[in-house]
């Protein structure tokens, strides 16, 4: 009798365990497709451009969107092709359904399939075709498998934000901006310039655009990047080596034409892949993804908004701007010859954020930047490499980089002659510094006491005719003595001085500088 009651006992246990797992797997489910819903999906998905059809849209049911763009890369068998699946709806009048497919190497238009189906058979087709191709179940948390295509993942809620955009933006609208803040916005804001610069960095942005690649995607390229990079440290090229490059430029589309894939085998590719994923980083911030507006807004008032930063222009007359022009004259480096630059603008820069006034040594120092990256930068502030993100390119370590020579920064702006470029003059507190003659990668781990890192180079300006003002009731130095040449440089690496710190908080942004380069032809 006992033996029966126990028995009795063990199977209600194990029914109720199966009710359990039963009710955790349903929950799970349900988390997850309300973390797909999560994203704000627009009621209208538009189709391919490609796709010769009119009066449709892509078709979805309870947050399941028929719609999937593809992608393989394989460096070793010449791959880089797409293939992107939709079924599509009528928007008006009796439901008819469509099923459309584009396939092809990357950057070309490809072959194309369309075809009327009833809406079974066109779900059915494209979910077989989907499997077929990725070897996961459509609608189920996608996982990557070797020698199938990739799901790029898509950011809906971009289409209804660029229409709502195009809605409110109205260039009749005047705007209320400062000419010259107004110039500085439609500049750094110019998403036509920033196509054309991924484009010369071979991303695919005719079926990635801008803002539609995700965050995740670019920190996915990030890691890749980072184990690439050991290999070409350890030089270790074989298989696996491959497999990771085939990988990340099928995460990252690229677009090659009709030539092979680059192998990606030296630190200066990598370097190449960095500045790609940054302006990634950078698009991300200049497309529009904030608050709806309630009236129309000229363009330029909209994005200057959108900086939370108030840019304030100083007189030519005022004698920041006179100290400004001398830093910028005195300390051009004598090895830069090629160009020369003339300060057109100074923009006060006021924006929130936490400084910390209890380090000490606080210096003016220059930062400089491609144009591209200035909205990011008055967006966010300077930002630090992420941990996931190569070493390559960070002498020491990653931290926000400054220099005492305007010309060192101004490289950065990647500048051609009659353009207009910018220069950022922050406070930085560098409390103490260690002092390096050469390289150090892993310099971001500093010793107690220690607050940042000067890199010691053969040139700096004359420290006696430096200068101070007061900010903010903080003494600051200004180093804008003309370049000198120091004793016994054979033991410097660096030809100027760097200097490092490794938090945002020793970094308060004073001035934006409008430079007009003019580079010997």
């Amino acid at each position: 009798m006992v033996n029966l009651r126990s028995q009795a006992k063990k199977k209600v246990a194990e029914a109720n365990k199966e009710n359990e797992d039963v009710v955790a797997k349903k929950a799970k489910l349900e988390k997850f497709v309300s973390e797909k819903v999560k994203t704000k999906v627009p009621k209208v998905i538009k189709p391919d451009p490609e796709c010769p059809v009119l009066g449709f849209k892509v078709y979805q049911k309870n947050g399941r969107i028929y719609d999937a763009l593809l992608n393989q890369t394989n460096i070793s068998m010449n791959n880089n092709k797409f293939y992107l699946l939709q079924v599509l709806e009528s928007e008006k009048g009796p439901k008819t359904y469509k099923l459309w497919y584009r396939w092809g190497r990357v950057g070309y238009k490809g072959q194309t399939n369309l075809r009327e189906m009833s809406l079974q058979g066109a779900k059915k087709e494209f979910e077989e075709k989907f499997h077929a191709k990725t070897n996961n179940v459509f609608g189920e948390k996608f996982q990557k498998f070797q020698g199938k295509y990739d799901l790029i993942p898509v950011d809906y809620s971009r289409q209804d934000e660029e229409e709502r955009r195009d809605d409110l933006e109205d260039e009749s609208v005047p705007c209320t901006l400062d000419p010259r803040v107004k110039n500085v916005i439609d500049l750094i804001s110019d998403l036509k310039a920033m196509e054309k610069h991924l484009k010369r960095l071979h991303f695919d942005t005719n079926r990635t655009p801008l803002g539609c690649i995700l965050k995740d995607q670019i920190k996915v390229g990030y890691k890749i990047l980072s184990k690439i990079e050991k290999r070409i440290i350890g030089k270790s090229f074989g298989g696996e080596f491959h497999a990771l490059v085939s990988d990340y430029y099928t995460k990252i589309p690229h677009y090659f034409g009709m030539r092979p894939p680059s192998s990606l085998q030296s630190l200066e590719d990598i370097k190449d892949e960095l500045s790609l994923l940054e302006a990634l980083v950078q698009a991300e911030a200049i497309v529009d993804h904030t608050k709806k507006e309630i009236k129309k807004i000229n363009p330029s008032d909209r994005n200057y908004q959108r900086l939370n930063c108030k840019l304030e222009p100083i007189s030519n007359k005022h004698k920041t701007f006179k100290m400004i022009e001398k830093y910028l004259k005195n300390t051009h480096g004598p090895t830069h010859k090629d160009y020369k630059m003339k300060v057109k603008n100074v923009f006060e820069l006021e924006k929130e954020g936490t400084f910390n006034t209890g380090i000490d040594n606080h210096q003016l120092l220059w930062h400089g930047s491609r144009l591209l990256n200035w909205f990011g930068i008055l967006l966010k502030g300077l930002q630090i490499a992420p941990p996931e993100a190569p070493i390559t390119g960070h002498m020491f370590g990653k931290g926000i980089y400054f220099a005492d020579c305007a010309s060192k920064s101004a490289n950065y702006c990647d500048a051609k002659h009659g353009d207009i470029g910018f220069l950022l003059l922050s406070q930085v507190a560098l409390g103490a510094p260690q002092e390096l003659t050469k390289a150090k990668y892993e310099a971001s781990n500093l010793p107690e006491g220690v607050h940042s890192t000067k890199g010691i180079g053969q040139m700096e300006p004359d420290q006696k005719k430096s200068e101070y003002i007061t900010l903010d009731g903080t003494k600051v130095k200004i180093p804008l003595g003309k370049i000198v040449e120091k004793e016994k440089t054979d033991e410097f690496e660096l030809l100027y001085n760097e200097y490092v710190v490794y938090s945002r908080e020793q970094v308060k942004l004073r001035y934006l500088v409008e430079i007009e380069f003019e580079v010997n032809q």
